[in-house]
């Protein structure tokens, strides 16, 4: 599953990098996010570096982390779009399935995951690489892309949700090393397509890498094996989305997305995922 949305506020950020700890797993939080893309270099990265608090502020204002350079003609604006958050899910049954399985096994799907969206974003690249450029933006070029990613294994509720945010930066890097904001309506265009690359690459790394089977319908899939009653069990988060559409007698895909972001609350940081893990064990 791939889900879209525009970060627009300087501290769009904050929620990612607050998070990020490289304790996470004793002390609490989720792992630190890594750099990925082909414009990795340009900015004076390598791909698979820790995603620094200041890296990541300085290029959401529009500005070159080391040279301090404006990468952008309207650098530092409170109207400019800062970025995308592209969050990769793992199906329920697999979520589940990580919280209750051996440590082997839990590397396994965490590494098949992140393969997946790694696969998904080469395809953005391919597809999605564009910038704007000449009098009024009137010309598209070809354009490398940036992406800060986050893995998180939890939903706000707490409930395992193996997933990842790979956050687009709004700066490509052209053929000519010149640097300008994204042109996105490809990126819109695509994202089923992205969405679904993830998927096939998530569903045939579970197969090949793990052995178990999996069930596709349609544009979905999910493990079979898996007890539905531990998948109900951690469904707070959709628990109190149905409840609140039920109260208010609302229905569809575009009420529950309404009810989501109007509902949703801050994540709770501090406890281990030792612990959560030793606290999700079913019996």
């Amino acid at each position: 599953m791939l889900s879209l949305s525009k970060i627009s506020s300087a501290a769009g950020c904050d929620y990612y990098l607050e998070l990020a700890r490289e304790d996470y797993y004793l002390n609490g939080g989720e792992p630190q996010g890594r750099w990925y893309g082909e414009a990795v270099s340009h900015f004076g990265i390598q791909e698979n570096d820790v995603v620094e608090a200041k890296t990541l502020k300085t290029l959401f204002a529009g500005y070159h982390p080391v040279t301090s350079e404006k990468l952008v003609q309207n650098p530092g604006s409170s109207k400019r779009i800062r970025g995308w958050d592209m969050t990769f899910s793992m199906p329920k049954t697999v979520s589940t399935l990580w919280s209750q399985t051996t440590p082997e096994n839990r590397q396994t799907i965490q590494r098949i995951h992140a393969e997946a969206v790694k696969e998904a974003l080469r395809y953005a690249q391919e597809v999605a690489g564009h910038t704007r450029r000449g009098k009024g933006g009137s010309e598209i070029d070809q354009a490398k892309l940036l992406f800060a990613v986050f893995e998180h294994g939890t939903s706000r509720a707490l409930d395992p949700n193996l997933h990842s945010h790979a956050i687009l930066q709004n700066i490509g890097v052209r053929p000519d090393g010149t640097t300008g904001t994204l042109h996105t309506q490809a990126l819109y265009d695509h994202k089923m397509a992205i969405g679904a690359v993830y998927r096939l690459a998530a569903a045939h790394g579970l197969r090949t890498q793990l052995g178990v089977h999996v069930r596709v319908e349609k544009d979905l899939y999910e493990v079979e094996g898996v007890d539905p009653r531990v998948c109900e069990f951690f469904s707070t988060r959709s628990k109190e989305i149905r409840a609140t559409m039920d109260e208010l007698g609302l229905v569809g895909s575009k009420a529950a997305e309404a009810v989501t972001l109007a509902t949703r609350h801050a994540k709770e940081s501090a406890i281990p995922r030792e612990q959560l893990l030793e606290k999700w064990q079913y019996d």
